[in-house]
């Protein structure tokens, strides 16, 4: 029996050696995982300085030169910003080559404004890093302003003040001037500088605020061109103060708001707070706003007629105990089980207790294995309780959009009055998800690149544009430090319906889906497999970089709208596919009451953003020019000539207003008024004819 003996002792020092090994294992590991957390580091983008002209002269060409810093080789934009309009001046959006390390120079040409004044600007850049753009939070932007001047006997300068009592400063000399009366002052001819009052304090949240002058320019102070007799009024808007208070969480809408506008205000709809040294966790839900509203949504507006306040009230909803306090009573549990171990083998002698040392040596191996688990219960406990650097989102600022709540995300509503027609943008993004059962992930609006956005604008400029701005999907990457808000379509989805139906809604009459990347995917999906028969020949669709599954190929004969297709020149898998779904679409012509078009188009210079040159990655106007053409084309061709004895309404155009001037390949619009003459109602098609041909028409009720 003493061999059994011995071979048993060896069994619990091979065990007590692998346990301790285990745990020096374990213990490694965390190290290493807590240096990796620690040690992680943002990658640089830094615009380290602008050379510029300080003063230029109205309209013309001058160079701005942006000098950055990258830490590594990465895909690049980089733009001149333009914070009042909210728009990209110019950009470079480099995706066909990589850009650093060390110092890179991109020069832009821009062209100065028409008036004299500051012009503020922004040079950015920002890295495709870790599936999406990112800009550097410590220098990725950098202001600068350009100062518009121009030159020009004694003339009289009459100021006047509309919409509240203020004071001006005509360069050296301070004026009180009343609500909608003049101030005359003879000057010299030449460049005067002109300030007045910025704020003027109504009482508690209620303000008088500098809204511009009335030739158009903003800056103030500004500088003002005497050559002739002046008038000039310095124009003030009210303002009303919302106050948007919450005990838990960050709200956000807070501030100062125009007269008859609406405020939107918002609050993060969960939130939890940790007590108890971090081991607790209290989980609170937003119940409703009090105080000047009542409303239960977490997004919320209200009209800013005086001066308002709302707060967010919460409901607590759980408390949640930390996994680090199980595995700490874990551990504590296994201390005095473990020494009750060790004390048992050290009592083993001898022949005559061999059962008894039997059990006591299984013991042992149980506890030596239940500390193991614990041990490493408790590692992975507490490296995920490590301190992750907190997510943050990007946003750039829209001031000349409004922000519509439709189904559970926020949209940028760029608002065109004089169009009939609306685009629904859907924008890149990932798709997730296996063969027939696939999830489209689409980005909002401020994730797109320099270049798209620059697209986007311009598309408003002629339609109204809506854009997702933040989505009810949220994607956390903490090594990107990170957090997107996106939308998700799928086969099931209503979301582009939803937005199709809100867009009728508000009285267009055509809608456009122009869909980039993965949201062409599911435009496409939506009007040949979701829901086809929602959509007409008087709605259109616009597919750029798209790849088409064979289903989808083969439903193309479902679709109802008219269709264009642009693709770059490098992207041949792609085109293929596009070329495919076109030859399966509808013939163009006449189906019954309505014309279908469809049109195919491959731009050899760019790549996967069409609107982007492949080699400079400068804003090419092509593919706009290009989109504008194809819906107002699908437009006019719904239109035919009467034929037969009816007697046509007596109609005269009475004015045309039309630009004199336009640089080659530009998309412009055509103002003609018509009168009808006769008493009989009637809707009449619009052609432009030109030397090449005739020009796209539109349909006018009268």
């Amino acid at each position: 029996m003493l061999p059994e003996l011995l071979r048993m002792n060896r069994q619990v020092k091979r065990r007590t050696a692998s346990f301790c090994i285990s745990i020096l294992v374990v213990l490694t590991i965390l190290c290493v995982c807590q240096v990796t957390w620690v040690g992680a580091v943002n990658p640089e983008a830094r615009v380290v300085s602008v050379q510029h002209p300080n003063h230029v002269f109205p309209r013309n060409q001058f160079q701005v030169t942006v000098v950055v810093e990258y830490s590594d080789k990465f895909l690049v934009d980089v733009g001149i910003w333009d914070p009042a309009a909210g728009e990209m001046v110019q950009s470079l959006t480099l995706i066909s080559s990589f850009t650093g390390p060390g110092q890179a120079r991109f020069t832009f040409q821009l062209e100065a404004p028409s008036s004299v004044g500051s012009w503020n600007l922004t040079a950015m850049t920002r890295i495709w890093w870790q599936d999406a753009w990112y800009q550097d939070p410590n220098g990725g932007t950098l202001p600068f302003t350009i100062t518009t001047i121009a030159t020009s006997n004694q003339f009289t300068l009459t100021v006047i003040s509309r919409g509240t009592d203020t004071t001006v400063r005509l360069d050296t000399e301070t004026h009180q001037i009343r609500n909608l009366t003049s101030l005359s002052l003879q000057l010299p001819p030449g460049i005067h500088v002109l300030e007045a009052n910025k704020t003027i304090s109504k009482g508690t949240g209620e303000r008088s605020v500098f809204a511009g002058w009335s030739d158009g320019v903003n800056s103030n102070p500004r500088s003002i061109l005497l050559a002739q007799d002046t008038d000039i009024a310095a124009i003030y808007r009210t303002e009303y103060y919302l106050s948007v208070i919450s005990d838990v969480n960050k709200v956000s809408g807070a501030g100062w708001y125009k007269q008859g506008s609406m405020a939107t205000f918002a609050v993060d709809p969960s939130y939890s707070v940790s007590a108890w040294f971090g081991y607790v966790t209290y989980q609170y839900s937003f119940s409703r706003w009090s105080g000047d509203s009542n409303s239960t949504s977490s997004v919320s507006s209200l009209m800013m007629n005086n001066p308002e306040s709302v707060k967010a009230k919460w409901a607590l909803s759980g408390t949640m105990l930390h996994p680090i306090v199980i595995a700490y009573v874990l551990c504590l549990a296994c201390v005095p089980l473990a020494a009750r171990g060790i004390y048992l083998r050290s009592k083993r002698r001898g022949m005559q207790r061999m059962e008894r040392t039997d059990r006591k040596t299984s013991l042992t191996s149980n506890l030596s294995t239940l500390g193991l688990i614990s041990l490493v219960l408790i590692a992975i406990v507490l490296v995920a309780s490590l301190n992750i650097p907190s997510a943050r989102a990007e946003f750039t600022i829209q001031p000349k959009a409004s922000i519509v709540k439709i189904g559970d995300a926020t949209w940028y509503y760029w608002n065109q009055t004089a169009s009939d027609t609306c685009i629904l943008w859907l924008g890149g993004g990932l798709t997730t998800g296996t063969t027939g059962g696939e999830n489209y992930w689409i980005n909002p609006f401020p994730y797109e690149s320099f270049g798209t956005m620059q697209f986007i604008k311009n598309l408003a400029k002629y339609y109204c544009v809506i854009d997702l701005q933040q989505g009810p999907e949220k994607w956390v990457s903490p090594i990107g430090n990170r957090t997107i808000f996106q939308e998700v379509y799928s086969v099931q989805s209503t979301i582009i319906a939803d937005m199709h139906n809100w867009i009728r809604r508000q009285g267009y009459e055509h809608t456009y889906i122009v869909g980039y990347s993965v949201g062409g995917q599911a435009a496409a999906i939506e009007v040949t497999l979701r829901d086809p028969r929602a959509w007409t020949s008087a709605d259109g669709l616009v597919l750029i970089t798209v790849p088409f599954s064979l289903d989808l190929i083969d439903s193309a004969a479902n679709i109802h709208p008219n269709i264009l297709f642009l693709y770059g020149g490098n992207l041949p898998d792609y085109v293929a596919t596009g070329q495919d779904f076109y030859n399966n679409a509808p013939a163009e012509g006449w189906h019954g009451t309505f014309y279908y078009h469809k049109q195919f188009v491959v731009l050899q210079d760019v790549g996967h953003e069409v609107w982007t040159q492949r080699d400079s990655g400068a804003y090419k106007p092509e593919a706009l020019n290009l989109v504008v053409d194809f819906i107002e084309k699908s437009k006019a061709l719904q239109f035919t000539r009467s034929t037969g004895s009816t007697s046509t309404p007596a109609l005269n155009l009475t004015s045309i207003i039309a630009p004199s001037k336009i640089t080659p390949d530009q998309a412009f619009f055509i103002d003609v008024a018509v009168r009808n003459l006769s008493t009989a109602d009637a809707t009449v098609a619009l052609n432009t004819r030109s030397s090449y041909g005739f020009g796209e028409g539109s349909a006018v009720d009268l």
